[in-house]
């Protein structure tokens, strides 16, 4: 297991598209990864995508649920062997 709520990433010096923030939350079972989620978007700026690294199945029915009553966006939800990658940008955003 990875540390707890361990961040990588973040926006590339001197590019347009930002990449994600990884929080990698894998082995942790909900409501955890919901709770780092929460966290992150906390100390992000409108606009900023944060990708949820998990192994928890509940967490890619509750993470979209939770977004979408916060007003915050769910780019995308796949699944990768054996964790699931849940992508999610902070409401505030410009959209095009």
């Amino acid at each position: 297991m990875q540390g707890a709520g361990e961040l990588h990433g973040g926006p590339a010096a001197g590019t347009e598209a930002p990449r994600p923030r990884v929080l990698d939350v894998r082995g942790a079972a909900t409501p955890r990864p919901l709770l780092e989620l929460i966290a992150a978007l906390r100390g992000a700026r409108a606009g900023d995508l944060v990708e949820v690294l998990t192994t928890d199945g509940d967490a890619t029915r509750e993470i979209p649920y939770w977004a979408a009553k916060q007003g915050h966006a769910v780019r995308k939800v796949a699944q990768h062997g054996a964790f699931w990658r849940i992508t999610v940008q902070k409401a505030g955003a410009v959209q095009g």
